[in-house]
């Protein structure tokens, strides 16, 4: 059993010296040294600007307030340099032989993306609901041909998963520390491989969402950051290539439902299968129903579903450290 003062040192301090990253929030300036990595042009969508960068960059967001309400002008900044909150995953040498040294610095590594415009972005969308699981937060949005858009955060908080039971400071701090073994950015790789796989899929993107009043009653409940942003594979999206111009998309429950009523609705197997062999490709272990879209065609008199994956934010999970590698056996 490692002895108790060693967690204490762990969870107190034993982090990498370094650059110091002061996170971004309400102040809307910030000053980041660092490098982005330069082997990651594949990973990264267009809105990125890959190469070394050390400069000093500002989000000016245009707002102007009277007496009675928050008036918002009609444009951003296009671009702003930002990291993620991953100041919370640095380590020591011991702490990262324990937990492993997982994707640490890619939590803290500045990206530079687009600015989320909600007036202008697909021609102007309009907020429908906050959704989003445990861990992260979402919002669903309309554009003017009633098609929806998901903005999902970056950021997660795994703390709401763990029972309360055991919510307490040491346990807290591994399972959040274990966020660290996802790739934040591993969602805008998906696409390349799925097309090469011959399988459907969104086609996310990065972007910083600031604080926008269009944001209505959600306003002071979602945090200004880094979201993805890409197409909600739902209802008729005919609109988009990769999920085959479907133009009926239902969810599991539905798709069951309807398979169960006669040998007329079926999956395309073959499909599926290839689906399931990139999850273990990219090992995305994290595919529970709701991660499963089905795109509906007819074809020679049959009714056939074909699977569409989303929310792929646990691709490339790696698992490493001594005392992770230990749990993870069995033991007898």
């Amino acid at each position: 059993m490692i002895p108790t003062v060693l967690f204490a040192l762990l969870f107190s301090g034993i982090v990498s010296s370094g650059t110091s990253y002061e996170p971004l929030y309400h102040n809307y300036s910030h000053q980041d040294d660092g490098i982005i990595p330069q082997d990651t042009s594949l990973l990264f969508s267009s809105d990125f600007q890959i190469g070394d960068t050390k400069k000093s960059c500002f989000v000016r967001l245009n707002f102007l307030k009277n007496d009675d309400d928050l008036l918002r002008t009609d444009r951003f900044d296009s671009l702003v340099t930002a990291h993620l909150d991953g100041e919370k995953f640095q380590a020591g040498k011991v702490k990262k032989a324990l937990f492993g040294k997982n994707y640490r610095q890619e939590w803290i590594t500045p990206v530079t993306v687009s600015v989320f415009d909600i007036a202008n972005e697909k021609g102007g969308l309009k907020v429908l609901k906050r959704g989003g699981g445990d861990q992260t937060v979402s919002l669903r949005l309309q554009d003017r041909n009633e098609k929806e858009w998901v903005l999902r955060s970056l950021d997660k908080d795994v703390s709401n998963v763990i029972p309360e039971s055991i919510r307490i400071g040491m346990a807290e701090d591994v399972v959040n520390d274990q966020m660290s073994a996802s790739l934040p950015w591993a969602a805008v790789a998906i696409p390349r491989i799925a097309d090469a796989a011959g399988i459907y899929h969104t086609n996310p993107r990065v972007v910083y969402l600031p604080k926008d009043p269009l944001l209505g009653e959600y306003l002071d409940q979602v945090k200004e950051g880094l979201y993805l942003f890409e197409e909600r594979p739902e209802g008729n999206r005919d609109d988009v290539l990769s999920f085959g111009l479907s133009k009926k998309i239902v969810s599991t429950d539905e798709m069951m439902e309807k398979i169960q009523k006669g040998p007329g609705q079926t999956i395309d197997q073959e499909h599926f299968l290839r689906s399931r062999l990139v999850d273990m490709l990219i090992s995305d272990w994290d595919r529970h129903e709701d991660q499963w879209r089905w795109a509906t065609f007819k074809e020679n008199g049959k009714t056939i579903y074909r699977a569409i994956p989303r929310d792929r934010d646990m691709a490339f999970y790696v698992s490493e450290g001594f005392l992770i590698r230990l749990s993870s056996k069995p033991p007898f």
